[in-house]
């Protein structure tokens, strides 16, 4: 008899300790004490105000090692309403890993600022992000990111603004890089309410600062600044996308530099040859043919008026040639994290002189001989405009000279609504 009471006794216990092992250990004393080392349990603890109200919640969870893994603590007013949530997670050498602090808003209960710090392993800063939404609607008003050095907001950390509109869509984007001393404007994107963008400042050059007026989200006008002027000394205006007229009369309208006069019609067909012409090429080899890119066909035209200042891959004020689609207002790297072919988009130049009269080159020749020099004369940019993986092209002839660009699986809205980090 006394066995078996023994037996059941022991059974009793083993049940409960089953029953218990995730149940978390809770106190209402805030600075409990537990042993850890055996149960590794999370630990629950809890204050109050003195109308009974809850006014802390911590509860803690520990790795394998016993060393503490996540801090989740949360506060709250006397009516018992939530107004800050911290939550600190840790790595198992016990070093903070990341801590996300959220304001909420006491009536709504909306997180109205969110602020997320990272950390290595040795417990130094790598990016900071701070997050503010409207308590009413839930919409970002405006975000923070910051990477820093060695933990460190020294030379080349970097800096992201943006804001936005009431009705949720960008504002304005400002991207900043430390020079050792402060952050400085690399760039500087201002956007309607429609989220196209109308206006940018380009800091990126050592002497000259560029600002680009758009007109329905399309290049319209840079102005050339030399750094801390205020009035330009260069200037080129678009025309449907393409570049047709450079003023270098130092502000005062005078037009010290060619004009062009691009007939769009004739410049329409002859860009819709050149593609008709690839695709043909593309065709004999077993490939898909190339659809029109509207968005690389703007950017091909900027570029392919550029050959005639400097006959190169990189842009007369020294950045790169994909720099030219964001210019018109799309994000050449990645469309919600998918790259888009491989290197990104490519680009290939050849050079038409004369251009622009029916009576000098007819638009067909124009796009045949562009292509011509792109595939038969030139086995890099053949090798590009055959890619098996492309699906678009853009390609610009203008009276600079002509530019393509190719890429796989290419969105066509603009930048604006593209998730791509620039």
């Amino acid at each position: 008899m006394k066995k078996s009471i023994k037996r059941t006794i022991i059974a009793f216990m083993v049940i409960m300790a089953l029953g218990i092992a995730d149940v978390p250990i809770v106190s209402d004393a805030f600075n409990v004490t537990e042993d850890i080392s055996a149960t590794r349990r999370p630990v629950v603890t809890r204050t109050h105000w003195g109308n009974g109200n809850i006014k802390s919640q911590r509860r803690t969870t520990y790795h394998s090692n016993g060393k503490v893994k996540q801090v989740d603590l949360r506060q709250y007013n006397r009516n018992g309403r939530m107004f800050k949530r911290t939550i600190t997670n840790r790595y198992t050498n016990g070093r903070v890993k990341q801590t996300d602090i959220r304001v909420i808003h006491a009536n709504s209960q909306r997180v109205t600022k969110r602020t997320v710090v990272n950390r290595n392993t040795s417990g130094q800063i790598t990016t900071r992000t701070v997050t503010d939404r409207n308590a009413n609607n839930n919409r970002v008003t405006r975000i923070l990111n910051q990477t820093r050095v060695r933990g460190q907001i020294t030379t080349n950390a970097t800096q992201r603004i943006r804001t936005y509109h009431s009705n949720g869509r960008i504002q304005r984007d400002i991207a900043y890089l430390h020079d050792g001393t402060r952050f400085t404007i690399r760039t500087d994107k201002n956007f309607n309410t429609s989220g196209v963008i109308t206006h940018m400042w380009n800091r990126t050059s050592a002497t000259v600062d560029l600002r680009t007026n758009y007109q329905n989200g399309v290049n319209h006008e840079r102005l050339h600044f030399n750094k801390g002027a205020t009035t330009w000394h260069r200037r080129d205006l678009w025309q449907n996308g393409a570049w047709v007229n450079q003023d270098t009369g130092g502000g005062n309208g005078n037009d010290n530099n060619k004009t062009y006069v691009v007939d769009t019609a004739y410049q329409i067909t002859a860009e819709t040859e050149a593609i008709r012409l690839i695709n043909v090429e593309r065709t004999k080899e077993g490939l898909n043919p190339l659809v029109l890119h509207v968005f690389s066909r703007n950017a091909a035209r900027i570029r392919g008026q550029e050959m005639a200042i400097s006959f190169s891959h990189t842009r007369p004020d020294g950045r790169h040639s994909r720099t030219a689609l964001v210019d018109v207002g799309f994000s050449p790297l990645c469309d919600n994290g998918r790259i888009l072919g491989p290197g990104g988009i490519t680009g290939t130049t050849f050079s038409i002189e004369p251009f622009g009269s029916k009576t000098e080159m007819s638009p067909l020749m124009a796009g045949e001989l562009a292509v011509n020099g792109w595939l038969f004369y030139s086995p890099p940019h053949r090798e590009t405009l055959m890619m098996p993986q492309a699906t678009h092209v853009g390609v610009g002839i203008t009276p600079g000279g002509t530019y393509a660009f190719t890429g796989a699986n290419l969105p066509t809205f603009p930048y604006h609504q593209s998730a791509c980090t620039q």
